[in-house]
Formats: structure tokens, C-alpha cells, sequence
């Protein structure tokens, strides 16, 4: 549709009655404001909030299709009573629910009310879990969860406006294509057009952004005393009105505009500069020549709410006694004293853990899992406002006992735990040697363990002689406690736990399942924790999946295949390169390798050298294997797999597990 006037004023009305704090529409006793048709447009993308067909919302380039006056993309902004916003489409509320999942939902709870902290024109969307709405990037984009402000979780409240002969003002000039704005800077002196990137610079909705619109013989557009116009080759700033500066505006049905000038030329949006890009005139119609015009709405935000406080973010290791601080909590009206409710709300899979006090200034936790766990405080005066919720970290750092130790052969040998930070209980251990000082097929045993260390020696099997002698080698260990592995954004990416099996015979396999965490790439290391029978063996894997692997307790191929009942550990690793909160990094891969040496690489060096420890992951190969390490350096470890000393020493390829422990 082309026309130089569009009738309605709906918009820039509503815009009106929005500031002045009324609606167009009955409020409900719960609702102290509604403003219909806005759009949410995050301040990092440019793109706005959509509703989906299977109830799900994202961000979106609105360029490409349906433009910013689809229904689906048309809010209403609620100011409930007690003074926070829910945003309604449809009949269904946005929410995040108790997982911290954003969706939507047909009933208003808690869950689907919001805190508004403004910053500049933007805000920030806060829910009631003290966590903040986030767009997840460019283009179509989930909204999610965050606990950080930042450029992700700013958003704009916007109405589009129609031009008509009455006026308006404080309207935003928005390219389709690009999402930039028009500006006009250093207007005193030497006076600028362009359009600028606002997620970089001063945001959307400045004084040098906001134009008027009137009509006189056509649309003028205007920033204090200064029209835009135009020198026939791009858009420019004059302090008179003349021809060109008077515009037909011609819309399309998106609801967006071409603005053609008294030449038959159109303002045409490019990227020619990193902050100012000129608006050039062409003679032809693309989405780089249309244009949308908005109004910034600024929602109202109770003056008098108190400000909740809790504290630092803590760090310790497991075990430790913690203590949040409310003390430094504020009311700005200082009309009694604050009342105080905690809320854990995540803790660590296994963790027990709970507040001593959740009305205390300052309550007590133990942080007994390491892991993330997430505070929330929520403040209340004498008037029975209360506060948005604000969350502190409890970062419980894991014990992790790891190190080497040298001379290590065929005779029992003890390594002892350092004593500082002792491990709270039965630790699951993994032991590989380091070094190939000895040919001979071996392995580790390990017998013993408890939380100050553990016994080890190198055990040979016997297929071709009844000589066990082993020269010395230096072996790696790493030990921690049973539970859920996180990294150091909280983030759950393995778990280590310990079984007792027997073998009843060489062909049975045993399950592990129902894994904590979920893999898309999981790695896999499990190692025998103790040594109930003394025949040689060692834990063979294979069918590794995202759900689920099995293991049996393998002895040589020159046994009977039968074992008794021993301890287990076994380790699950999203692959990859995980630094944790205590500092250290962990790295998992696989990779391909037979009897022949094969160097593997880590994916990230290590600033010194790590424990490195390997496992096959399959079963190419029928023959009972370990796998043998040796010139293990910063960058990485050479690997191959070994069967008994009976027989021609080939094998098929295996994958390999390679796990490395150690600092960046």
C-alpha cells in the first residue's frame, strides 16, 4: 500500500496515554497499568520477542518476514499490584519456571511476574528467581536463563508509530535491514545524518535519536531546530525547511516505510563505518531502504521498594561452613526495620544442604557436594513492600587429590594424600602409570584406599612365564569424592561413583545407567579400587553412549575369566576441556590406536605436566588389552594398547579414552 497519509493515531496515542500511567483497556484488581501492541527487542541482536506456535518464544530478524507489527510479536506490559511487570500474548504469560527454563504459561504466578531494573532507556528483566532473560544470540534465538547483566540481557519496550498529519515526537528512526538508528550529532557546528550501531553506543532512545514528525505539503522529520533533508547523493541536516526536506512516506504491509524524497529518490540504510554510517539516496526498493518508525516506552517502577543485598559471592571447599550477609540490605525510606527470606535455589545433585536460619541476617550453610549452589534474598519494610530478589553464588570447590609418584614396581608401595585439605570421605580413585620403564604387559593394582591414601604396585600377567619382576615406573593418581563434576560457570560436565561387582565368568557384561548429567560425547575411565582376588585383572569397557556403557572385570586371556567381588571407580566426562572452580583443568578426548605407540594431543597445553590417564572404550579386538603410557609432556602423551606376552602382540584398533589433569 503507498500513501502519504496514514489515518491512525492509535499508536502514538497509546504511547501518550502510557506515560501518563493510564490504559486503554479494564484492568483487572490486579493490574495497576496495561500497555498493549509493544515490542521487546533485545539491545545486543536488534531483533524482537515472538511467540511460536508450540508455545515457545525467541528472538527474531523481524527484516526477514512478518516485520514488527505481527500479532505474534505484539506484548502487552502489565504492572501488576505489588509492583512487578508481566508480559502477556495470546492469553499466555512469559514465565521461568522453577528449573529456570523460560516459557509460557495460560495462568499468572510468581513465576510469570518480572523486576524491571532500568539501565539508561534499556532494562533489564529480572525474574523472580533473581535471574535475568538473555537473548542467546544473532538471527532466530532462544531466550534463556542468565545470571550476569550484560549487553544480552538489556531490552527496549517499543510501539511502532504511523506517521499522520498530526504531530509527534521523540520517534525512532530505524533501518529494517540493518537495525540501526538515525542520528544526528554535533548539530551545533558542522551537523551530521548517519545511523549508528546503539548496542555499541549510547543506546536507543537518546536525545540526538528522537525526532519529530509534521506535515506541511509533506512529512518533515526534525531534531531541535534542524530538518532533516537531503543534498540529492545522501541524507543531510539544514535549519530550513525546504522541498528537500519534505518526504512521501510510503508503507508496505510490515508496517515499515520507504521515504522517497522530492527527486523520487529513497533513503537508503548501509554499513560503511563501525559507529556513523551515511543514509544515501537510490533509486531503487530494498530492504535497505525501508524504514520503521518507534516510540520508547519507559514502564514505571515503584520508587519505594527496598533494595535486597546479599552479600559476596563465596568460595570454599567442600565441607566449609558458609555465611551470606544481608547487613548491608537498604530501604530508601527507612521506615522500620527489614525483614529478611532466604531461598536456596540450586544446589548441587546430592547435596543435603539447607539454611539454619532462612529469616537470619546472616544464615549458615555447609556446603557438603561441590558444585554451584544459588542464594536468593528478598527483603520486606515496615510498609510490607518487598524487594526484587538478588542471588549470591556458593561456588564449593572439589577436593581433588592428584600428583605422582616415582619408583613404583612390583611391590606394594603406599602413596599418601598431602595433608592440607583433607578429602571428607571413601575417595574414588584412578591410577595409570606414566612411564613404560617395563615391556611386559602390566597394569596398576590398587588395594587400601581410604582418605589419607592408598597401596599400588605394578602387576604383571603371567602367560608366558611365572616372573613378575617389574622395573620401576612412575605412576599418576587422581582422587576425589563420589558425585557430580561441574566446571567453573556451574555447569554440569561429569560425575565420578564407585560399584562392587563380581565376574562370574569372561562373558558376562554389567551395566551403568541413569547417569546424573546428560552427554552428547561422554568419556569414560573406570579402574579396579581395590584387590579382593589376587588374580591379575584389570576393567574393560565397550557400547559407550550418551545414556548408558558397560564393563566387566577382565582378567588375561590364559585365566578362567572368573573374579571375585572388588571395588570399582569409574569416571563420565563430557569430551572436551573443563576448568573447574578449584583451578584446575580437565581434558577428555578419544582417539584411535592399536599396539603400535600413537602420540595424542591435547586439545589446550598445560603450563606443567599433567596426570594423564587412558582406557579403551571398546571391544575391536577379542583379545583381553590394557593400555600403557609414556613421555607424557605439557602438550601431550604417548599411548598404545598391550595384550598377554602369549601371543603375537597385534590388535585391532580401539578407541581410546584419554583423560589429562593438571593446570593451564
Amino acid at each position: 500500500m503507498n500513501s502519504q497519509f496514514h489515518g491512525s493515531n492509535f499508536f502514538r496515542v497509546l504511547f501518550s496515554v502510557a506515560l501518563l500511567g493510564l490504559s486503554l483497556v479494564p484492568l483487572s484488581a490486579q493490574e495497576l497499568e496495561r500497555v498493549n501492541n509493544v515490542n521487546i527487542s533485545s539491545r545486543m541482536s536488534k531483533n524482537i520477542l515472538i511467540q511460536l506456535d508450540d508455545d515457545t518464544v525467541q528472538t527474531f530478524p523481524y527484516d526477514q518476514q512478518y516485520g514488527p507489527e505481527s500479532y505474534w510479536t505484539r506484548w502487552s506490559l502489565i504492572r501488576n499490584a505489588d509492583e512487578t511487570h508481566s508480559f502477556q500474548l495470546d492469553g499466555k504469560y512469559l514465565g521461568v519456571d522453577a528449573n529456570g527454563n523460560v516459557r509460557l504459561t495460560t495462568a499468572k504466578t510468581s513465576y510469570e511476574k518480572f523486576y524491571l531494573e532500568k539501565e539508561d532507556k534499556s532494562y533489564f528483566i529480572k525474574s523472580w528467581r533473581g535471574s535475568y532473560l538473555s537473548c542467546t544470540g544473532s538471527g532466530w534465538a532462544d531466550v534463556a536463563e542468565s545470571w550476569n547483566k550484560s549487553l544480552a540481557a538489556e531490552w527496549y519496550f517499543l510501539t511502532t508509530y504511523h506517521p499522520s498529519q498530526s504531530p509527534a515526537i521523540h520517534v525512532v528512526i530505524s533501518n529494517l535491514k540493518h537495525k540501526n538508528i538515525v542520528q544526528i550529532t554535533s548539530h551545533n557546528a558542522n551537523p551530521k545524518v548517519s545511523t549508528f550501531h546503539y548496542d555499541r553506543v549510547y543506546g536507543l532512545g537518546g536525545y540526538p535519536t528522537r525526532f519529530s514528525f509534521g506535515f506541511d505539503n509533506g512529512f518533515y522529520i526534525k531534531l531541535w531546530r534542524l530538518y532533516l533533508s537531503h543534498d540529492n547523493s545522501k541524507v543531510v541536516a539544514s535549519e530550513t525547511l525546504g522541498n528537500t526536506g519534505r518526504f512521501i512516506l510510503e508503507e508496505e504491509a510490515n508496517g515499515s516505510y520507504y521515504i522517497k524524497t522530492n527527486t523520487g529518490k529513497y533513503w537508503k540504510g548501509q554499513i560503511d563505518d563501525l559507529y556513523e554510517s551515511n543514509i544515501v539516496l537510490t533509486d531503487t526498493k530494498s530492504t535497505e531502504a525501508l524504514w520503521t518508525f518507534f516510540e520508547v516506552i519507559s514502564p514505571t517502577i515503584n520508587p519505594d521498594r527496598p533494595t535486597a543485598d546479599p552479600g559476596e559471592d563465596l568460595t570454599n571447599y567442600q565441607g566449609s561452613r558458609f555465611y551470606f550477609d544481608g547487613s548491608d540490605s537498604s530501604d530508601p525510606n527507612g521506615d522500620g526495620p527489614l525483614t529478611f527470606d532466604w531461598t536456596l535455589l540450586q544446589k548441587p545433585f546430592g547435596s543435603n544442604a539447607s539454611f539454619d536460619n532462612t529469616s537470619a541476617l546472616q544464615p549458615r550453610i555447609t556446603g557438603d557436594v561441590p558444585g554451584l549452589y544459588i542464594a536468593k534474598l528478598v527483603v520486606t519494610n515496615a510498609s510490607g513492600i518487598s524487594s526484587a530478589p538478588v542471588t549470591a553464588f556458593l561456588r564449593v570447590k572439589r577436593k581433588i587429590k592428584y600428583g605422582t609418584q616415582n619408583n613404583v614396581d612390583d611391590d606394594v608401595d603406599v602413596v599418601y594424600f598431602t595433608s592440607t585439605r583433607p578429602l571428607p570421605e571413601y575417595p574414588v580413585l584412578f591410577a595409570d602409570m606414566q612411564t613404560m620403564s617395563g615391556s611386559d604387559p602390566a597394569g596398576l593394582r590398587l588395594n587400601n584406599v581410604d582418605v589419607d591414601g592408598f597401596d599400588v604396585w605394578v602387576e604383571e600377567e603371567k602367560s608366558k612365564n611365572k616372573e613378575t619382576d617389574h622395573g620401576s615406573e612412575t605412576i599418576g593418581y587422581m582422587a576425589m569424592t563420589e558425585g557430580a563434576i561441574y566446571n567453573a560457570e556451574g555447569d554440569l560436565i561429569g560425575e565420578v561413583g564407585l560399584v562392587e561387582k563380581r565376574q562370574n565368568n569372561a562373558g558376562t557384561w554389567h551395566t551403568i545407567s541413569n547417569f546424573i548429567g546428560e552427554y552428547e560425547n561422554p568419556v569414560v575411565l573406570m579402574k579396579l579400587n581395590s584387590a579382593n582376588d589376587s588374580d591379575p585383572a584389570h576393567v574393560r569397557l565397550r557400547s559407550v553412549t550418551y545414556e548408558s556403557f558397560q564393563y566387566k572385570i577382565e582378567e588375561w586371556d590364559y585365566q578362567d575369566g572368573t573374579h571375585g567381588e572388588e571395588i570399582m571407580s569409574y569416571m563420565i566426562l563430557e569430551a572436551g576441556v573443563h576448568t573447574l572452580n578449584n583451578g584446575l583443568t580437565l581434558q577428555a578426548q578419544t582417539q584411535s590406536v592399536d599396539q603400535d605407540l600413537e602420540t595424542v594431543r591435547f586439545a589446550e597445553s598445560f603450563g606443567a605436566t599433567p596426570v594423564v590417564f587412558s582406557q579403551s572404550q571398546t571391544t575391536e579386538g577379542s583379545s583381553a588389552i590394557v593400555t600403557r603410557q609414556k613421555s607424557v609432556s605439557t602438550s601431550s602423551v604417548r599411548v598404545r594398547v598391550q595384550e598377554q606376552e602369549k601371543g603375537n602382540g597385534n590388535h585391532n584398533d580401539e578407541t581410546v579414552a584419554v583423560v589429562s589433569l593438571g593446570e593451564l
